[in-house]
């Protein structure tokens, strides 16, 4: 929701359809995915900008804030979709992880708390929703459940 209102007051009308487009097409192809899947496959985020850089990244998602690579080769190297049964490990920042990762079990519980959804969703699935339908921000704020088509 928070990357959706910030997207429309920093992107202007074109660049914003097409962000959409992109968006669209990558909740058909990576829906059903697992992380396997998309790194085989070498999806990358549609949030990303020309240059591999993140186009939202004031406002990214806790999730993407956990992650903290130590060594950029090792990270790309991870990536690279070989299938193998060796173990590719990336040196990543494990405290700042648990911290964010436990930052994000806050935040559902205390969404949970307070009544609103606290139910995660795939980025650019809930990025393209709530750009299509503004409506769910009052929706979500009022404290009704988001559509159930939105994990489906």
């Amino acid at each position: 929701m928070t990357i959706a209102l910030w997207l429309r007051q920093k992107l202007p009308g074109a660049e914003l359809a097409e962000l959409q487009k992109r968006l669209a097409t990558h909740r058909s192809w990576a829906r059903w995915m697992d992380d396997e899947e998309r790194i085989l496959k070498r999806m990358s985020c549609p949030l990303l900008d020309a240059h591999g850089g993140c186009s939202v990244h004031p406002v990214r998602p806790l999730a993407c804030r956990a992650i903290t690579s130590l060594d950029s080769q090792s990270c790309s190297e991870a990536f690279f979709p070989v299938v193998t049964d060796e173990d590719r490990l990336v040196p990543a920042d494990l405290f700042r992880k648990a911290v964010f990762d436990t930052a994000f079990t806050a935040l559902a519980s205390g969404l949970r708390l307070v009544g609103l959804d606290d139910r995660s969703i795939e980025l650019g699935t809930g990025v393209l929703a709530f750009l299509e339908h503004p409506e769910l921000t009052e929706r979500f704020l009022a404290g009704a459940k988001l559509p159930q088509a939105l994990w489906q």
